[in-house]
């Protein structure tokens, strides 16, 4: 009655996906799509149009710029990691992304677990996934196809022993560029950067079978 409703911006999404046995692994925590990717729905009448939909890459870092706009609030003293969803003009627009970095940190102390620490780029069409030892040292890659491997069963960098194994320029890419932003990211968070390891070239795989 109040009329509320039509002036309040809504987001409706979930904290995490969920897996039920696909690569035979089950609840979150894992970078696999089943895993990380949630509903994620806004609702502003009078600038976001019902039923529009949007193919960008977004994320929940998104909703903190989104709301500092809407509200026309100043951005606090710390950088944010994601973009406001609606633009200057007050209509959905979300921002442009070639890829986006998403990360596990083993807590081997406080929550032991089996999955180790692990860091991921998502992009329209593969998604690449770097794993790690609690030294940080690199323990094995996935690099998959999505366009043709939606359920992500065919890592394409599982090669034959002793042979080169980037399938794609944009895999060898990514590995170089992939350390830098986890430091870059932790260097954020606790204020002690993680060291950054030499770009990756082309080299023998350590990476699981297609199978895993």
């Amino acid at each position: 009655r109040s009329g509320e409703l039509q002036n309040t911006l809504a987001f409706y999404m979930s904290d995490n996906g969920f897996m039920w046995g696909e690569h035979r692994l089950e609840s979150k925590l894992k970078p696999y799509t089943r895993s990380v990717k949630v509903p994620f729905f806004v609702r502003w009448p009078g600038h976001v149009r019902a039923g529009s939909v949007s193919r960008r890459i977004v994320a929940n870092i998104d909703i903190a710029p989104t709301i500092l706009r809407v509200a026309d609030l100043p951005h606090p003293n710390a950088p944010l990691d994601g973009r406001s969803l609606i633009d200057v003009a007050g209509l959905l627009h979300p921002p442009e992304r070639s890829r986006l970095l998403f990360e596990y940190f083993h807590p081997v102390r406080l929550h032991p677990t089996t999955v180790p620490s692990w860091a991921s780029f998502y992009a329209h069409g593969y998604q690449y996934t770097e794993y790690y030892a609690h030294s940080g040292r690199p323990l094995f890659r996935d690099y998959y196809d999505q366009r043709t491997d939606p359920g992500e069963l065919h890592n394409l960098l599982a090669q034959p022993a002793g042979t080169t194994c980037w399938p794609a320029p944009a895999a060898a890419v990514l590995a170089g560029t992939c350390p830098a932003s986890r430091a870059a990211t932790r260097a954020y968070l606790l204020g002690t950067p993680l060291p950054v390891n030499p770009a990756v070239q082309p080299e023998p795989c350590a990476a699981r079978s297609a199978s895993s």
